[in-house]
């Protein structure tokens, strides 16, 4: 066999989870994902803070921390989803994890974005699963509905429906990456170059 075709095949090998695949690095992975229940911690204490400006009022500059720390969490969660994707043995994910949080802040494109980068995580982990478990839309609605009921209706379910979002990413990765090998008759997966690159 050709060197850069046994090459190419050692990069399938390794992607796809076979026995060369350092498990290890697979675990190390999944207990980087970030932990969503500090932003339902959050969200109660936004609900805290909103009783607080009910009861005694002049309080709104409380509300805005929170709701500013919540968000700051938030953009943490999404970089650390596409750490854990860059550490992924063999794969090239396609989006850099401070690219994934620098986007938000370009105003019309960000909805576009919220879209962008929840599809290239479900594409790895529906490869990895040999299933379609995950859709990258479902997370795109979920965090633009939370956004409009933060704005229009309460923080605190916003921040609620926000951190779900989250809780489905983090659980659609954990099982692709605790998911059994993917045969090597199975599609090629994305991320993976050849042996020029192509």
């Amino acid at each position: 066999m050709p060197a850069e075709s046994s090459g190419h095949r050692s990069a399938l090998n390794r992607w796809a989870g076979s026995i060369d695949t350092p498990t290890l690095v697979m675990t190390t992975a999944i207990t980087k994902l970030p932990r969503l229940w500090v932003g339902y911690i959050l969200a109660v204490v936004f609900l805290i803070a909103e009783i607080a400006v009910m009861l005694k009022g002049n309080l709104e500059f409380l509300l805005t921390t929170v709701g500013l720390v919540s968000w700051v969490y938030w953009l943490y969660c999404v970089y650390k989803f596409h750490d854990v994707m860059e550490r992924i043995p063999g794969y090239r994910h396609p989006i850099a994890s401070n690219r994934a949080v620098a986007m938000h802040f370009i105003p019309f494109y960000n909805f576009y974005w919220t879209f962008k980068w929840p599809k290239e995580i479900a594409t790895f982990v529906n490869w990895r699963i040999q299933a379609r478990s995950m859709n990258g839309a479902v997370v795109g609605v979920l965090v633009l509905l939370a956004v409009i009921i933060m704005r229009a209706v309460d923080g605190f379910l916003g921040l609620l429906l926000l951190f779900r979002a989250g809780v489905y990413i983090s659980r659609r990765i954990g099982r692709a990456l605790s998911a059994p090998p993917v045969p090597a008759s199975a599609m090629e997966p994305p991320g993976v170059r050849g042996p020029l690159g192509l």
